[in-house]
């Protein structure tokens, strides 16, 4: 103890004494190991961890696979659910959830929330206790039953002005009462993070309200010994015996998915790169601290020696040095935690919701977060304190007394070794770099691509129709009709119609087409999405007619316009107004015009294809609305308006004059629309931009460095060169040599790396390939140009010697 203590003594004295350095040794560290926490609680709690209940890898869902069609899809009837709970050889639990909008008629107004029906038993199997009041009970839930609902946190934060009482109270749900029985911890996210309501659902006697053929999402607890895989086997060979025995499709079995795989691929693999960015930024942290580090034990080489020659072994020195070097990463550290702190919430109010919103855990500064920053600032101490200190260990008296104190920059080893961890600073830097120009490029090719139709001055208006009073499509079709007229007719609008945006994918059409002029040349299966608008759609939006001509009372039966491109890939050689085709054995459609394509805002894999309908025309689609809900079904208008931010406090009004039962889901202006379904590739965008920026700066910080000790160390040759006749031109070139070698070998090594690395990235770039010639230009132009302008500073230093004062002082 006698021992640490004076090491420690010795190394709080060597930081205090070196305050500059090591100021900028935790502000470097602090930051990448705050920005690498903050990036690591996100990845965790999305990624890692998607279950954060007790025995999360026993959890599944289970979704219907079409073995035909390859394609699955959630949603079982409550006697399949019924069936999986009797294979108790698989399952030790089966328990099921259906996600739905619930109408909440508070005291200022209805509103629609987020919740979930669930089974009673689902929470009791999670392992989750109610932070107040008591879960639901087996019976509960069931046909005739009273009502009763457990809420969030939040709901009781913000709707319930957090209600001592609450427990017993009533709150009036889809315009009935329901009586709270509980409150959840506000760490509790299930089946999302929207959530606030869950009301139970019996399967074996579905409540009120309901059907046998309500879908559920089945959220199952595998048996203590049976692996993913087993299991999947298991359910892959009695999935069509049991969709057969509850009823169901003979040509329909199920599969297991896992809870992480059920989110957007897309999402995950953009917080993949996010997090390999983060695992480069903290490389280039470690080689500038170990830069730092050695250049400081190298000014104190002649008291290491000293030390050595008075007895100390070389594992006291290195222990000496290791034992500063953990001190200041456990500043660091701390200041990491502060910076993560404060990046997790710059990151919570920047990043899309949909990246976020599926995930069960919450995203902040835990146990598991603060492990992490403990865990990177040991290896970080590894990777920058260890080479210095052996390095700084072999110093021997004799070399360091015969040195000059003003060329103290080390030996050769110790040169070698800064000059190879500049080198690792720029090619680390530069993968960063590219990423981020691969993201600037394509960010900028979607910000400028044409949506094809006009978005300014949009208002979307989505709507939730009653089904009590509207309880057929064609009510509600009729109403959606009737509201567009009487907005039409407000001072200001231009144009208001039913339909919703072209760019929102919903209802579509999957399967082969056969045309008409081609009997029994089926297509590949095609994913089309389908619309049904009135004719006056077209011209209210702006999406011009490229041929024939919109919707008319004179239309044949099963008139339908197509996009350009659905005419172009399947129709390039005819004429497409006229022609007929269906999918599989459907009822045939007849072309009768062709409009300009839209820019889609999801990826479903359509290619821009589009059908459609006629408003009314019945296209036999689903429609996604739960059979719990009192909605029967939503309708989206699109108005156009000369003040679109004004209007919109006026739509309210004019759709309650109608009736005061339909509930205002969603308003918004469709430029925000757009903007929003930007946001993933903006976020990813903007920390990669950050991370390479930062990066950047380290590597000019480590060029600098190595070039400063360069002049420190051949300031003497520089003098004696000069004197002998050379120009400053030389002397600058000989600086500037040095160091645009260092910078082109990171750079050839960097971009190599970078294009065997950013490969990753392709499924989140948009038209730019992730070798990119103009992205590598001008990363090369930057990093040349960053280089020269650290290399400047101790190359005009070098060419201010005066030779004659030198050799004086010499």
């Amino acid at each position: 103890m006698r021992w640490l203590a004076r090491d420690l003594k010795l190394a709080l004295r060597g930081l205090v004494a070196g305050r500059l350095t090591t100021i900028i040794a935790v502000l470097t560290l602090g930051l990448g190991i705050g920005v690498g926490t903050a990036v690591f609680s996100v990845l965790d709690s999305v990624l890692v961890r998607p279950v954060p209940f007790r025995e999360g890898s026993r959890y599944v869902e289970m979704w219907n696979f079409n073995p035909q069609g390859h394609f699955y899809y959630a949603g079982f009837t409550p006697a399949l659910v019924r069936e999986w709970r009797s294979q108790t050889d698989i399952f030790d639990r089966v328990e099921a959830y259906n996600s739905q909008s619930l109408v909440y008629s508070a005291p200022e107004g209805a509103e629609m929330i987020s919740g979930a029906a669930i089974t009673p038993g689902l929470i009791g199997m999670l392992a989750v206790a109610p932070s107040a009041g008591r879960l639901f009970v087996p019976g509960e839930g069931q046909r005739g039953a009273d009502h009763f609902v457990i809420v969030s946190d939040r709901f009781w934060r913000t709707r319930l002005h957090r209600n001592p009482d609450a427990i017993g109270a009533r709150v009036t749900l889809n315009n009935e009462p329901y009586a709270i029985v509980g409150v959840m911890p506000a760490s509790f996210r299930f089946p999302s993070e929207i959530a606030d309501v869950w009301v139970p659902f019996d399967v074996d006697h579905p409540p009120d309200g309901s059907v046998d053929h309500a879908r559920l999402e089945p959220f199952a607890r595998l048996r203590r010994g049976l692996d993913f895989a087993q299991g999947s086997t298991l359910v892959s060979e009695r999935g069509t015996r049991l969709s057969t025995a509850a009823g169901e499709s003979a040509a329909v079995s199920a599969m297991l998915i896992e809870p992480a795989e059920l989110g957007d691929p897309k999402t995950r693999r953009s917080l993949l790169v996010l997090g390999g960015a983060v695992g480069f930024l903290l490389l280039i942290v470690c080689a500038n601290l170990a830069n730092l580090t050695l250049s400081r034990s190298l000014s104190r080489a002649k008291d290491m020696a000293i030390r050595a020659a008075l007895g100390a072994s070389r594992w006291d020195l290195i222990r000496s040095a290791l034992i500063e070097h953990v001190l200041l990463a456990a500043i660091g550290t701390a200041a990491g935690l502060i910076v993560a702190e404060g990046v997790i919430a710059a990151t919570l109010a920047v990043i899309p919701e949909s990246m976020i919103a599926s995930s069960l855990n919450a995203i902040d500064l835990d146990g598991r977060a603060i492990a992490f920053s403990v865990i990177a600032s040991a290896v970080s101490v590894i990777m920058f304190g260890l080479p210095p200190a052996f390095v700084a260990s072999r110093a021997a008296i004799t070399d360091v007394l015969r040195r000059d104190s003003r060329s103290s920059s080390g030996s050769p080893a110790a040169r070698r070794l800064r000059a190879s961890l500049v080198v690792v600073e720029v090619s680390l830097s530069i993968v960063l770099l590219v990423g981020a120009a691969l993201m600037t490029r394509s960010l900028l090719k979607l910000q400028g691509q044409d949506a094809g139709f006009d978005t300014r001055r949009l208002i979307s208006l989505r709507l939730g129709l009653p089904a009590a009073t509207y309880g057929s499509a064609d009510l509600r079709d009729r109403l959606a009709v009737q509201i567009a007229d009487r907005i039409r007719l407000l001072p200001g609008v231009i144009g208001a119609t039913v339909g919703g945006l072209p760019a929102e994918r919903g209802l579509i059409n999957f399967g082969q087409i056969e045309f008409a002029d081609r009997p029994g040349a089926l297509t590949p299966r095609a994913v089309v999405p389908l619309r049904e608008v009135p004719g006056g759609y077209f011209q209210t939006l702006g999406i011009p007619v490229q041929q024939g001509h919109v919707f008319r009372a004179d239309d044949p039966d099963g008139a339908v316009i197509v996009s350009h491109r659905f005419a172009a890939k399947f129709l390039p050689a005819g004429v497409p107004v006229g022609a007929r085709f269906r999918f599989a054995n459907g009822p045939w459609r007849t072309i009768v015009g062709v409009v300009g394509d839209v820019r889609p805002l999801t990826d479903d894999h359509s290619d821009g294809l589009e059908i459609y309908y006629p408003l009314g025309a019945k296209s036999d689609a689903l429609h996604a609305v739960q059979d719990t809900s009192i909605i029967g079904d939503y309708r989206t208008l699109v108005i156009r308006a000369d003040q679109p931010a004004t209007m919109m406090a006026l739509l309210p009004q004019a759709v309650h004059a109608i009736d005061p039962s339909i509930v205002i889901a969603k308003t918004d202006l469709v430029d925000h629309v757009f903007a929003d379904a930007l946001a993933r590739p903006r976020i990813v965008f903007l920390m990669m931009s950050v991370f390479a920026v930062f990066g950047l700066l380290l590597a000019a910080a480590g060029i600098y460095g190595v070039l400063s000790c360069l002049v420190e160390q051949r300031l003497r040759e520089i003098g004696i060169r000069l004197a002998l006749g050379a120009s400053r031109g030389d002397a600058a070139r000989l600086i500037l040599g040095s160091g645009l070698a260092l910078t082109g070998t990171g750079l050839v090594t960097g971009l190599a790396l970078a294009l065997a690395l950013v490969r990753v990235m392709r499924t989140l770039l948009y038209d730019v390939e992730p070798s990119d010639p103009a992205s590598v230009a001008l990363v090369a132009t930057v990093l040349l140009v960053t280089a020269a302008i650290a290399a400047w500073i101790p190359t005009h230093r070098a060419m201010r010697v005066n030779p004659a004062t030198l050799l004086r002082e010499d």
